[in-house]
């Protein structure tokens, strides 16, 4: 992408809490579920609108001022599987760019870590040809599309239909320990939220708006996948991730939609990683801007082996970025300047 004054970049955070260090060599690995929910604008998690993903913020780590590297889908989710600025995956617009095999992916890490690895995405514009698929034993990008329509990238498929998948693939498993078997990782991308919002009678009927109603559609999805955990009693041995790809304009600053403008509706996400105690986790708030893209920066690839989720959180308590003040106003297409990057991908401040 083209801007992002802060970096959202899941996969170090993953990385780091996927391994043992070596006083914990005997712990099982924990599986590993990655949830996206595209256009989750950050105001929409805690207002009651998401019950499920509300729940798990309060059971976890809720980071309340996260942001995305970029409010476009395929760049986007490409930072947030690599650890990468788009000026170094080289992934910048939907339908156009494709991410290049010379950059390793967390599904390639786990599952060089022996993790069983599966994708399920919710819409065309992730499908496997532009390059998310490396390391992923399933990639499951079944959308149905129309060869007649004008919006060639909007092809989609409900959450229930994503989520139908997801369970079928978790149910291929017997449900046992981690310490019996390979541990998977399993990314879940619900595109609903995306305009046009048609979210179904039932959710629209409890909501003010029929994007609420399509935030309500996808956690009611989701929560499935938490139940099935539940009741295998698995949610002990999973970490969880849950990340908005960006926000959504609503009409704030004149923007109805995302892509055009670096506002906090477009650019600030919820993001929660949930895990046990075990593993070091305690239900918390941080409200410093974090960026993981620093973290995956600095972290070997030993790390999905010897790292750790306490030191990955201490380090996102010591991360700074810039203020809004910062960003405010200033269009995205003017970040392709180099001189707002320095030699490294970072932004200058």
């Amino acid at each position: 992408m083209k801007a992002g004054a802060a970096l959202l970049t899941i996969a170090a955070a993953v990385a780091a809490a996927c391994g043992r260090s070596a006083v914990e060599r005997a712990a099982p690995r924990p599986n590993v579920l990655l949830v996206t929910i595209d256009t989750f604008r950050a105001d929409r998690l805690g207002a009651g609108v998401a019950p499920a993903l509300d729940r798990l913020a309060g059971s976890g780590v809720r980071f309340t001022n996260a942001r995305t590297a970029v409010p476009l889908t395929l760049p986007s989710h490409t930072t947030i599987l690599t650890g990468l600025l788009p000026t170094a995956h080289g992934v910048r617009e939907n339908g156009l760019d494709a991410l290049s095999a010379a950059h390793p992916t967390l599904a390639r890490l786990l599952k060089a870590a022996r993790y069983r690895t599966a994708a399920f995405v919710g819409a065309f514009v992730l499908d496997r040809r532009y390059g998310l698929a490396e390391g992923f034993d399933t990639y499951d990008d079944r959308i149905p599309r129309d060869p007649r329509a004008t919006e060639r990238l909007e092809a989609e498929r409900p959450a229930s239909a994503v989520i139908d998948a997801a369970l079928a693939w978790l149910d291929q498993s017997p449900a046992t320990s981690n310490q019996q078997r390979a541990p998977f990782f399993i990314w879940i991308h619900l595109y609903d939220p995306h305009a046009p919002y048609n979210p179904p009678a039932e959710f629209r009927a409890r909501t003010t708006s029929a994007y609420d109603g399509e935030i309500a559609y996808a956690d009611s999805q989701i929560s499935r996948v938490f139940t099935w955990l539940n009741d295998r009693s698995l949610t002990n041995e999973t970490m969880i991730v849950v990340a908005g790809d960006h926000g959504e304009g609503l009409g704030d600053h004149g923007e109805r939609t995302h892509g055009m403008l670096l506002y906090e509706s477009t650019l600030r996400v919820p993001l929660v990683i949930a895990a046990p105690r075990s593993m070091g986790f305690h239900a918390a708030g941080i409200d410093a801007a974090v960026s993981l893209a620093e973290i995956a920066r600095r972290m070997p690839a030993k790390s999905v082996r010897h790292g750790t989720i306490r030191a990955c959180v201490n380090e996102l308590n010591r991360l700074h970025l810039v203020t809004e003040d910062r960003r405010r106003g200033v269009m995205w297409t003017l970040h392709e300047d180099p001189k707002f990057w320095d030699h490294k991908g970072l932004l200058k401040v």
